[in-house]
């Protein structure tokens, strides 16, 4: 499963992301580029520990290992549409995209950069550094695709 604690992993997501501009159009869902690189850039100031996230009352943790197992279980995408904490919903249609570009690409730069070992995702619950980067590239990933880039 690919993480991006490995360097060229990371590396693949920085060109990918090299490769976005202001005209891309989504494939599919219905964020426009700046909410989905907003999106992206807020996911991550999570993972580093910068952004504290509520975990929604109605969310039970019990399963949450068992379903990370699943889906962490190999490399297929993530689906479609899946849902998000509402603090990674964006409401804004436009902002200053180049600099949103660039705070996400210095994001996933920092990868391997002193990460703590342990972290608690606002769904799955407890994660270890290695499902985290795993987790991170799904999620990367998956934007990535959404923009076809």
């Amino acid at each position: 499963m690919k993480s991006l604690f490995q360097s060229g992993v990371q590396q693949e997501i920085l060109n990918r992301i090299d490769t976005l501009h202001k005209d891309h159009k989504p494939l599919w869902g219905t964020m426009n580029l700046y909410q989905m690189v907003r999106h992206c850039v807020l996911a991550e100031r999570h993972y580093h520990g910068e952004l504290p996230v509520v975990i929604p009352g109605h969310i039970h943790l019990d399963n949450g290992p068992e379903l990370l197992r699943r889906f962490l279980h190999d490399d297929r995408p993530m689906n479609r549409n899946v849902p998000t904490a509402r603090e990674f919903i964006i409401q804004a249609m436009e902002g200053d995209l180049e600099s949103e570009l660039a705070a996400w690409k210095s994001l996933i730069s920092e990868y391997g950069n002193n990460f703590r070992e342990k972290y608690t995702h606002w769904f799955f619950g407890e994660m270890t550094r290695d499902q985290l980067g795993q987790l991170s590239y799904k999620h990367n990933d998956h934007h990535l695709r959404q923009f076809g880039a």
